[in-house]
């Protein structure tokens, strides 16, 4: 994927163990490394940075998927409690990626759309806070 991660409106990028999390006003794009786990510890740890940035303000996620990793998507329902977490967006081309969608919705009580372009995720994160 070739898509760029905008500089505009930049807050703050975050680099943890799992991956890099770029904070803007209205949303986080999260950029996962290559072959990362998702356990509910560093699910955790996504959690604290979403409450540290966003604790009074509504906001969405977006999963640019650039590389492949594991997640299991039973861990959606620990995002229950962040009522200001207004949708989930993924940006990814791979076909997998596609097929898994239709799996982690199931499991996701949060708004939730699959893109394969990084801006019409945007459009539609900001677009579901107003």
């Amino acid at each position: 994927m070739t898509m760029k991660v905008p500089q505009t409106e930049l807050i703050k990028t975050h680099r943890l163990e799992i991956g890099t999390f770029h904070i803007y006003p209205r949303h986080v794009i999260g950029i996962l490394d290559e072959g990362v786990d998702i356990n509910l510890e560093n699910f955790h740890q996504l959690i604290a940075l979403a409450e540290m940035h966003f604790e009074f303000k509504k906001f969405s996620y977006i999963s640019f998927r650039t590389n492949s990793y594991s997640l299991d998507p039973t861990l959606y329902g620990y995002l229950e409690h962040l009522e200001n977490l207004k949708g989930i967006a993924i940006v990814s081309h791979r076909e997998r990626d596609h097929h898994s969608y239709k799996v982690e919705k199931y499991f996701c009580k949060k708004r939730m759309k699959i893109f394969r372009d990084l801006n019409h995720a945007v459009t539609w994160a900001n677009s579901i806070i107003d």
